[in-house]
């Protein structure tokens, strides 16, 4: 592991340091570290990789429910929802079409590729929107709050029509969002209670809590990125009353663990494995996908946003990766998809967030863009 370890380290140093010096998202440029330590220097995943990935996943997906403003979320929870439903059901309607009259493929293989390529990456959506600092303004909340959507929906779509929601997921769920509404008071009285501590209890109580979510997602059938937005979003005030908690765990997610998620993403594509007959899906597929993802974000976001805005969330939200990846995963492991239907789906996922961050590149917002007041439904 020690030769291995420090070829990850040394990458994505090196992979933050380009970001730096070519104005590309870091994570972007981690995948492709990822992509070019697997297909040139032969380096495989490991146990110690996967759970640190996993981890990575669960601290991105935590800041990013932190950073959500519920009181605006809730002002402008129409507008979310329908940017969200919309840049979900339109790609996959397409993507399903395609691989059903155009490719060949089977009711069930169609309707997976299809989930699987209609998400769009809440983490990288995030890190977009907070590199822009546009996360305290009504616009970007109205974003983040439709990529929850997006997930969310993808999430209810694989566990019901592939997983099966079963009495016993539906009880432990209940009780998982029993439980979740009773963590602020909970955080509250232990932060008191062993307030001036030299054992840093508090950064290890938020880490015990996210991996405690592992175990609750899989009893429950929802994607465990969903129940971590879910944590943060609900501390968000305790966080914010312990300053220095918040830098901690700043620290460790965004300086350790999220950058070997996003470089264990890269890792999972082998340039080599590819061949042209994939480039028939590829193409159609690929098409399918980010045509449809760019046309439903932005019919439904041209009502809520100005013709501009509307445009970068459309390419915005064709950032596609976690999610993406877990499902083409959850298809190869059960039999849906054959091993090129699995290369397929992660080489456009990982494809089209290198393709978004290049167009997100100009379509930046104005510099020093006054804040826009709260988004108003035109329904109301």
């Amino acid at each position: 592991m020690s030769n291995e370890g420090i070829l990850v380290a040394f990458l994505i140093l090196a992979s933050g340091i380009l970001s730096l010096e070519l104005g590309i998202s870091v994570s972007v440029m981690e995948i492709l570290a990822g992509v070019a330590a697997g297909t040139f220097a032969g380096l495989r995943s490991s146990d110690w990789l996967e759970h640190t990935a996993a981890f990575g996943l669960l601290g991105i997906m935590f800041f990013a429910g932190f950073e959500t403003d519920l009181v605006m979320l809730r002002r402008n929870w129409r507008s979310s929802l329908a940017i969200g439903l919309a840049s979900f059901f339109l790609p996959a309607f397409l993507v399903g079409g395609a691989s059903f009259f155009l490719l060949g493929m089977s009711a069930q293989t169609s309707i997976l590729t299809a989930i699987g390529l209609s998400t769009t990456s809440l983490a990288l959506v995030y890190a977009d929107l907070k590199r822009q600092g546009l996360l305290k303004e009504a616009r970007g909340q109205a974003l983040l709050g439709a990529a929850m959507v997006v997930d969310v929906v993808s999430m209810i779509a694989l566990a019901v029509l592939f997983e099966g929601l079963t009495v016993v997921s539906l009880v432990v769920l209940g009780l998982v969002v029993v439980w979740m509404t009773r963590l602020p008071r909970l955080c509250r009285w232990l932060f008191i209670r062993y307030a001036g501590n030299e054992i840093e209890l508090k950064t290890r109580f938020v880490l015990l809590l996210l991996l405690s979510l592992v175990i609750a997602s899989k009893q429950a059938s929802v994607h465990v990125s969903i129940l971590a937005f879910a944590a943060g979003a609900l501390l968000n005030e305790v966080l914010a009353e312990h300053g220095e908690l918040q830098i901690k765990l700043q620290s460790i997610v965004f300086g350790l663990v999220a950058p070997v998620f996003f470089f264990k993403a890269g890792l999972s594509v082998r340039l080599i494995n590819l061949h042209t007959g994939l480039l028939p899906a590829l193409a159609v597929l690929g098409l399918a996908s980010f045509g449809g993802k760019i046309a439903g974000t932005w019919l439904a976001a041209r009502r809520f946003l100005p013709a501009a805005e509307a445009r970068r969330a459309a390419i915005l939200f064709n950032y596609q990766l976690s999610f993406g990846i877990v499902t083409a995963a959850f298809g190869l492991e059960s039999g849906i998809i054959d091993a090129s239907g699995y290369l397929t789906i992660l080489v456009l996922v990982i494809s089209s967030s290198l393709f978004t961050t290049l167009l997100a590149r100009f379509h930046q917002p104005p510099a020093g863009a006054a804040v826009r007041p709260p988004l108003i439904s035109p329904w109301e």
